[in-house]
């Protein structure tokens, strides 16, 4: 089945989705970085199996993306931070997370992860 980005909704959705939401959300970045980190993490739901890294590690649990819950591209070591900041396209600084874990780094206070992971490299297509 292929899949799209949906800007209304912010989530990964077959490409016949019809969206329920009725503003797109406001545009902060240039399109062309969005449309880049949209490609990215497209990249890291498949290098991560679609599925929340912590949750399998941790709890040996499958969390997958849902429309209701979307899986999040949590940047290990945040972007926000100036000494980050060349870090921000890297893909073994993103991980998948289901909304429950990545509230867990959310604070911006946590730059490390709380298990043992190796990130693997891309896919090669």
């Amino acid at each position: 089945m292929k899949m799209r980005f949906c800007n209304n909704c912010d989530t990964i959705v077959p490409m016949n989705h019809r969206c329920k939401s009725s503003s797109p959300r406001p545009k902060t970045k240039s399109v062309n970085s969005h449309r880049r980190f949209q490609k990215l993490r497209l990249d890291i739901i498949v290098r991560d199996y679609g599925e929340c890294v912590r949750c399998r590690v941790l709890f040996n649990k499958s969390t997958r993306e849902t429309p209701d819950q979307p899986l999040q591209c949590h940047h290990i070591k945040p972007q926000s931070l100036p000494q980050y900041e060349h870090l921000k396209w890297e893909p073994t600084n993103l991980i998948m997370l289901c909304q429950e874990c990545h509230d867990v780094y959310d604070n911006g206070k946590v730059h490390e992860l709380d298990f043992e992971y190796e990130i693997p490299p891309l896919f090669e297509y």
